[in-house]
Formats: C-alpha cells, sequence, structure tokens
C-alpha cells in the first residue's frame, strides 16, 4: 500500500487536493502537512517497509520542498518515498532542479485534478499500487 502525504502551506489547497486525491482514487485518507519539516518528522517515525508518495509544494516557510527533498536523502528508506512535486512555479530552472532528486518522479503544475491524479497513478515507479 501506498500512503499519500499532501506538503502545502496553503490549507485551502490542501482541502481541494485532499478531495481531488479521494476522488481519483489515489488515497482515502492523505495525510496533510503545513511545511517540509513537519512532512519529514512524521516519515521519520515510519517503518522502513512502509511506502510513501508525497505531493510536495516547493514554496513554504519553515522547510521548503528543497529543503525536504535534501532531507529525505538521509532517511534509510529512502527508496521507499516517491515524490511528485505540485506547484504553481513553471520556472525552468525548478524543473531542470527538481530532476537531479532520484526520489521526484514528476512535476506537476498546480492544481490538482482528477486527471493529474491519474497520470501520477500511472507513472511507472508507482502504477503497481493502483492496480
Amino acid at each position: 500500500m501506498l500512503k499519500v502525504l499532501l506538503v502545502d502551506d496553503d490549507e485551502v489547497v490542501i482541502f481541494i487536493h485532499t478531495q481531488i486525491a479521494k476522488l481519483s482514487g489515489l488515497d482515502s485518507e492523505p495525510l496533510m502537512f503545513l511545511n517540509g519539516k513537519l512532512a519529514f518528522d512524521f516519515l521519520s517515525n515510519a517503518k522502513p517497509e512502509e511506502k510513501f508518495l508525497v505531493l510536495l509544494d516547493l514554496n513554504m516557510p519553515v522547510w521548503n520542498g528543497w529543503d525536504f527533498l535534501n532531507a529525505i536523502k538521509t532517511l534509510n528508506f529512502k527508496d521507499n518515498v516517491f515524490v511528485v512535486i505540485v506547484t504553481s512555479s513553471v520556472d525552468k530552472v525548478d524543473i531542470d532542479r527538481s530532476k537531479t532528486y532520484e526520489q521526484v518522479i514528476d512535476y506537476v503544475e498546480k492544481s490538482l485534478n482528477i486527471e493529474k491524479c491519474k497520470k501520477i497513478m500511472s507513472l511507472p515507479q508507482i502504477n503497481s499500487f493502483y492496480k
């Protein structure tokens, strides 16, 4: 089973993305975090055999998306963490930078919709969780 974590500092976005994740079948009960530090702390206490899909915003207070991505490199089970960046940034610098992180499997422009969630679910790294 793949557990979905929504990481975004905007509570309205979190609410909308939660509803979209449920409707699309991405996850019936996604977990919500308002910054990268809170999400990392949660993952740090997870069981190593658990698998996670993190829908990660880049621009947040406390820890931004880059801080989170740098921190998850230190996890023993980092190969069980799949990240899709979900951001309003369409800056080529951000897109190119995201490709330097092995955990990042896609880069999606906000906001999520059912079609984007279905595309995420079909990504080769995680599609076996949705069959």
